[in-house]
């Protein structure tokens, strides 16, 4: 019934994230081609999700794969922000004794790492990636 309604894909709960993130690439690759591989970031950076990196004017940048799963999360979305709570479902999705502070750690090592501007605090809620 879901796919005569015109949905492109579903699952059933309860689901893994891994598989969520794994289809929501592959939805992404099939409505925008190999353009929708790529995803601009603010500070020139860019997102390559099928090869799972990123990188600065043709050059790889090294994060570790949390770090780059909270990026993705982010500009996946980039006008929503995420409070810590959502963040650690999305990026530790297989750990449930993740503190609210190990958001704020990644955050300020990735901050650390590729500039100030490419994550913005929403104050009272949480995190979005930063304006391009």
């Amino acid at each position: 019934m879901g796919f005569e309604g015109g949905g492109d894909d579903y699952l059933t709960k309860p689901f893994d994230f891994r598989e969520l993130r794994a289809r929501l690439h592959a939805l992404i690759r099939r409505s925008s081609g190999q353009a929708g591989n790529v995803i601009e970031l603010p500070l020139g950076y860019r997102l390559h999700l099928s090869k799972h990196e990123l990188s600065k004017a043709e050059e790889v940048v090294s994060v570790t794969p949390r770090e780059y799963t909270l990026l993705e999360c982010l500009a996946l979305h980039p006008d929503r922000a995420y409070t810590r709570n959502e963040l650690i479902e999305r990026v530790w999705p297989e750990e449930s004794d993740v503190d609210l502070k190990t958001v704020d750690v990644f955050v300020s090592t990735v901050r650390r790492k590729l500039g100030e501007d490419i994550i913005e605090t929403v104050r009272g809620v949480g995190y979005r990636l930063g304006k391009r």
